[in-house]
């Protein structure tokens, strides 16, 4: 039922995304946030929150760069409210991307959000193989919230439906 304003439609995930596992945090402090017990590889359940935010992008996308800083707005307000900070966890994979190209994108556009590396495409294969940019937004059990494909559009239109379904977990 989404109300974001997007450059196209929703991902056709279904109600439930498929067991998959994530490469390893890249840093201490991505695994404390997303409160994983160690630097493995970790699967959706394994993060700790009502809500997963999954930003799938692409150190090398022209439209993820050019959504970069709405999508760190995003992530600062998330942070910045006390509710949301704690229940909600938002975080990118870099399909197909090296660490080091991630840290590149990083540093560039000044992204203050979690990227994980990746590479082989495993994750995004699993939250359907979207074009980048697209979010998945799902309960650590895997249950998809909405979905996305393209930049943002309206983030306060966003924001609202992030509280909204907060408040329905």
């Amino acid at each position: 039922t989404g109300v974001w304003v997007f450059a196209a439609e929703k991902l056709d995930i279904g109600p439930n995304l498929p067991p998959f596992t994530f490469e390893k945090p890249p840093s201490a402090e991505v695994q404390n946030y997303l409160g994983l017990p160690n630097m493995e590889p970790f699967t959706l359940s394994q993060i700790q929150g009502k809500i997963v935010i999954i930003e799938i992008m692409g150190a090398f996308c022209s439209a993820c760069a050019e959504n970069a800083p709405t999508v760190n707005k995003l992530y600062k307000a998330i942070q910045g409210d006390p509710a949301l900070m704690k229940d909600v966890k938002f975080f990118a994979i870099g399909v197909g991307d090296k660490p080091k190209d991630l840290e590149a994108f990083r540093k560039s556009y000044r992204a203050k959000f979690p990227m994980i590396p990746d590479l082989k495409g495993d994750a995004w294969k699993a939250l359907g193989s979207a074009p980048t940019p697209a979010m998945v937004v799902t309960t650590p059990a895997g249950k998809v919230l909405t979905s996305h494909v393209g930049p943002i559009e309206d983030l306060d239109a966003f924001l609202q439906e992030i509280r909204e379904l907060h408040k329905k977990q």
